[in-house]
């Protein structure tokens, strides 16, 4: 976020240079101080943009056409060759566009067990006076359903489609691997909490369930009451830290790459509610799976603006182009080994994120 806040310091923690407030926000130098020198940071990732739905399409998918494949699904698609899953959603913000038989919702509230054990069904709350009762489709809701299922793929066929692709037949072997290695017994964390979130998103990864995860925090964008975003802190750092640590303890850092995305930053003035709008830039951390090396890339002018940013070395450079959420994407799909040209067309690709 791009400013200081009352009593925030500048301290050198795992070699890099750190707003801190070790007060409100114990967790953020905690982190830094124990895997500063093994991330990589990306500051000054232009969006171009201070709505929410344009920043949401930039940065996850590179372009504001959200009908394409995002990053989680494109990453999948790259890595997930002999997974069951390309990519599974924790969050429910997933929008994988052409490339949705790779991928896999297991629900904010794990309704997908449900879907696959109705055995394990909740029961209706005690107060509801509502029984629960099976619901059996008739004919016509059958029907209705497939035409809309068919007006949906004539809506997908019409537009613009990142060149990736799954046929049916593979589509359908993924259905039923991933059949096979559910548990739904097993599928109980609360996903409403993010160590719930990672904790299980970690267990699909390293079980080769899956190649790619998405998880979310929200809560951020507070306008007028920028101080909760200290707890936001909190809970942010506190559960990556419990994530890397998860990962040494399984001897699986250089296994697990872990991007950690904002969809935007803070405007650097006050608003008239002594809160902080939006700002048409971001920044990103890497963690394990090789990328990470105590690295900072890109950054900001001194009017918190955007900076040119060499694509090679990734060192600021006014002589250079500013670097566009499509050219940082097209960085990271290139570091996982996909080709950026193909999954973004047109994007300059950061190319110092490769390890």
């Amino acid at each position: 976020m791009p400013g200081r806040k009352a009593g925030e310091d500048i301290e050198v923690l795992g070699g890099l240079r750190v707003g801190t407030n070790r007060t409100l926000r114990p967790s953020t130098a905690t982190f830094f101080e124990r895997w500063g020198a093994k991330a990589t940071f990306i500051n000054g990732i232009w969006t171009g943009s201070i709505g929410h739905p344009a920043f949401r399409a930039r940065i996850f998918h590179g372009t504001s056409d959200r009908r394409t494949a995002d990053l989680p699904t494109l990453a999948g698609q790259v890595l997930g060759i002999d997974t069951p899953l390309g990519v599974i959603d924790l969050s429910g913000a997933l929008e994988p566009g052409p490339l949705g038989p790779t991928s896999a919702r297991m629900g904010r509230r794990q309704q997908v067990a449900g879907l696959l054990d109705p055995t394990l069904a909740a029961p209706p709350p005690a107060d509801s006076g509502r029984p629960l009762v099976p619901w059996e489709p008739s004919e016509s809701a059958e029907v209705a359903a497939r035409k809309v299922m068919a007006s949906r793929a004539a809506r997908w066929a019409t537009g613009p489609r990142v060149p990736f692709h799954v046929d049916s037949a593979e589509a359908r072997e993924r259905a039923d691997a991933w059949r096979e290695v559910a548990d739904p017994a097993s599928l109980s964390p609360d996903l409403l909490n993010l160590e719930g979130q990672l904790d299980l998103a970690v267990d699909l990864l390293l079980s080769d369930v899956a190649a790619s995860a998405l998880v979310s925090i929200d809560g951020w964008d507070t306008h007028s009451a920028d101080y909760l975003q200290d707890d936001q802190y909190e809970s942010l750092f506190v559960s990556l830290d419990t994530l890397m640590n998860s990962l040494a303890e399984k001897n699986a850092l250089d296994d697990v790459a872990v991007f950690v995305i904002s969809a935007m930053a803070r405007n650097p003035a006050l608003n008239d509610l002594g809160g902080t709008d939006h700002w048409p830039l971001t920044s990103a951390i890497l963690l394990g799976g090789g990328l990470g090396t105590g690295r900072v890339l890109g950054g900001t002018d001194e009017n918190f603006g955007p900076r040119g940013v060499d694509r090679v070395d990734g060192e600021a450079s006014d002589r250079a182009p500013v670097l566009t959420a499509a050219d940082f994407l097209g960085g990271l799909i290139a570091a996982l080994g996909g080709d950026p040209e193909e999954a973004l067309p047109g994007c300059d690709p950061l190319l110092a994120l490769s390890p």
